[in-house]
């Protein structure tokens, strides 16, 4: 699929999922990356970010990124938990 559509958002956002749950953050931060220039309302993607973000160590991405999503959603419970992990002590 991403080979007849490479620049179709779902396709990336999709990707991104799978090499996250591959525990492939690079990959995955590339993916949601593109998903989210295909639409930047996306908040799967800015989700998805976030925990790539977080993932690979860059820890004021990652609050930016939750705290964006929380923004948008202030029930999105995995943004919260997100958001807390970071929080210093």
């Amino acid at each position: 699929m991403l080979g007849e559509q490479p620049r179709d958002g779902d396709v990336q956002l999709y990707l991104g999922w799978a090499y996250a749950a591959n525990h492939d953050a690079e990959r995955a931060l590339a993916a949601f990356k593109a998903a989210l220039k295909q639409n930047p309302n996306r908040l799967p993607a800015l989700y998805g970010l976030a925990q790539a973000q977080l993932e690979t160590g860059d820890l004021k991405s990652a609050r930016a990124s939750f705290l964006a999503v929380i923004e948008r959603d202030r029930s999105h419970i995995g943004a919260q938990v997100g958001n807390a992990q970071i929080i210093e002590v």
